[in-house]
C-alpha cells in the first residue's frame, strides 16, 4: 500500500469510527458522504472517536462524491454504506474505474459476500471484505475476508495494515454468509431466542447467563482454548447430550419477528424486550462504553509481552538499548501495566544479549502514588489506595534492583505538596526530571511518555 490516505465511503456511525481508526494511526482520511445531517456532524464524531483512541490531531477531508477524491494519494478504500447490494455493486463498479489499480478495494458489509458485490468486475483480485464490529474504534477485531478471486497477497497486505493500526485481524479464507464471528454470534442468538420463545428463560435471564457465565470467560480465552483447558473429552460428552436438543430453525424466532413487525426494535424505537426511556439509554450506553474500555485494557495486558517481543526482535544485531520512560499519570492501573511492560522488555532484551539502559522519571500526579500520599490519589478509599501504592512501590523497587534508574522530580513535589521524605530510598531525587529526560533523548535514548 504505497500511499498513506484511506478513503471511506459512507460517514454514518460505522464509517466515522472506521475513519477514526485510520486517523488515529497517522493516516490521512477522505470520507465520501453527501451533504445533510450525517455530513454536518461527521467531523465532530470522528474527532470524538479519535480522542477515545488516544490521539488528538488528525487529517480528514470530506467529499460529496467519489470523483472529488484525489485518487493518486489513496492507499486503501473501505466501503461502509447502507446494506443495499445494488448500491454497493454500483459503487464498486465506479471504484474500479476511479481508484488506482494497485490499491485494495474493501467492503465493510456484514450481509453481502464480497464475491456478490464484485460480481462481473475485472479487478476482483484486489477486492475483499474488511468487516469491523460496532463500535468499530473500540472493538479490536477485524475480519479480512477473501473471495475465490481475491489475491492472497492483497489480503495479507490489508491484514498487516490492520495490525499496524492496532487492530486484531483474522483471515477468513472463504466469504460465506456471516463470515466468522457473526456466524458464531447468530448461532448463539438462535438458541437465545428459542429459549425465550419456549418460556424457559426471560430476556433478562438470558443476558445474565451470558454476561456472568460463559461470556465472562471470553475476555480471558476463546471457546476452543477454554475447552482445551477443561478437556476436549468433557466437551465431546456434553455435546453428545446437548446438540440433539438445540434449536436448528432456518427462520428467525416468531417472537423476534413479532417485535419487529410491531416496531418495537429496541433503543431506536424506545421499546424492545426492554423499555428504553432516554435517560436509561444514555446510562446504559455510557456503562457499555466504559466496560469496553476496561476490556481493552485487559486484552492489552496480554499483548504487552507480545509487543515487547516484536520490538526486541527488531533489534537483531544490536548490542545496546537505551530508553527513558517519563511517567506523570495519576492512574495507578496504567502505571502498573506500563511498569510490567518495562519488566518484560528487560527480560526479552537481555535474553537476546542486548544490554538495556532504562531510566524511569516520575513527575506530576504519579508522585502521590509513589510517596504513599493517602487520600489524594484517584483511588476510592484509603485501604484500596494503600494496596495499589504498595504494589507500585514494590514493582518500582524490583525495576531498580535490575539496574533501572528511577528518578523523582523535586520541582513537581514542591508544586503538589508531596513530602520528599516519603519517597522510598531507591528513588533518586532530581530537581527537574523532565529536563533530564529530554537531555537523555538528545543523547540517543528512546523517549516514552506515559500520561
Amino acid at each position: 500500500m504505497p500511499n498513506n490516505r484511506a478513503v471511506i465511503l459512507g460517514g454514518g456511525t460505522m464509517g466515522a469510527d472506521v475513519a477514526a481508526i485510520f486517523a488515529a494511526g497517522g493516516m490521512g482520511v477522505d470520507i465520501v458522504q453527501r451533504p445533510g445531517k450525517t455530513r454536518d456532524s461527521l467531523q465532530a464524531r470522528v474527532a470524538r472517536s479519535v480522542g477515545e483512541l488516544g490521539a488528538a490531531k488528525f487529517d480528514l477531508l470530506l467529499h460529496d462524491t467519489l470523483r472529488d477524491v484525489a485518487w493518486k494519494d489513496a492507499g486503501i478504500v473501505v466501503e461502509s454504506v447502507s446494506e443495499d447490494l445494488l448500491l454497493k455493486q454500483n459503487i464498486f463498479a465506479e471504484l474500479e474505474a476511479l481508484a488506482p489499480a494497485d490499491i485494495a478495494l474493501t467492503s465493510n458489509s456484514s450481509s453481502f459476500p464480497i464475491s456478490e458485490i464484485a460480481r462481473g468486475l475485472k479487478s476482483r483480485q484486489r477486492m475483499l471484505g474488511l468487516h469491523f464490529f460496532m463500535p468499530a474504534h473500540m472493538v479490536p477485531l477485524v475480519e479480512v475476508v477473501r473471495s475465490d478471486a481475491t489475491d492472497p497477497a492483497v489480503a495479507q497486505a490489508v491484514f498487516e495494515l490492520m495490525q499496524r493500526l492496532h487492530r486484531k485481524p483474522v483471515m477468513v479464507a472463504k466469504d460465506i454468509p456471516g463470515f466468522l464471528a457473526n456466524r458464531m454470534q447468530h448461532a448463539l442468538m438462535r438458541e437465545a431466542w428459542s429459549l425465550i420463545e419456549r418460556g424457559i428463560a426471560t430476556p433478562e435471564d438470558v443476558d445474565i447467563a451470558v454476561r456472568y457465565g460463559f461470556g465472562f470467560r471470553y475476555v480471558a480465552a476463546g471457546p476452543i482454548l477454554q475447552k482445551e483447558m477443561s478437556g476436549l473429552d468433557v466437551n465431546y460428552l456434553a455435546s453428545s447430550t446437548v446438540f440433539p436438543d438445540l434449536c436448528n430453525d432456518a427462520k428467525p424466532a416468531a417472537k423476534l419477528q413479532a417485535k419487529v413487525k410491531a416496531g418495537d426494535i429496541g433503543m431506536k424505537s424506545g421499546k424492545g424486550f426492554y423499555d428504553w426511556p432516554a435517560e436509561k439509554i444514555a446510562r446504559v450506553r455510557a456503562n457499555y462504553n466504559a466496560a469496553l474500555k476496561k476490556g481493552i485494557g485487559i486484552l492489552n495486558m496480554e499483548s504487552n509481552k507480545g509487543a515487547a517481543e516484536a520490538v526486541a526482535d527488531d533489534f537483531s544485531g544490536v548490542t545496546q538499548a537505551r530508553a527513558v520512560w517519563d511517567f506523570s499519570s495519576g492512574d495507578g492501573k496504567i502505571f502498573l501495566e506500563r511498569i510490567r511492560l518495562i519488566d518484560n522488555a528487560l527480560d526479552l532484551l537481555r535474553d537476546r544479549g542486548i544490554d538495556a539502559h532504562f531510566v524511569v522519571t516520575l513527575r506530576g500526579a504519579v508522585l502521590r502514588l509513589v510517596a504513599m500520599d493517602i487520600g489524594r490519589t484517584s483511588f476510592a478509599g484509603d485501604v484500596i489506595e494503600a494496596e495499589h501504592q504498595q504494589k507500585i512501590r514494590a514493582e518500582l523497587q524490583a525495576l531498580a534492583a535490575r539496574g533501572v534508574k528511577v528518578e523523582a522530580c523535586l520541582y513537581s513535589m514542591r508544586k503538589r505538596g508531596v513530602e520528599p521524605g516519603n519517597v522510598p530510598a531507591f528513588v533518586v531525587l532530581e530537581e527537574n526530571v523532565f529536563a533530564n529526560a529530554i537531555a537523555l533523548q538528545n543523547k540517543g535514548y528512546a523517549f516514552m511518555r506515559v500520561d
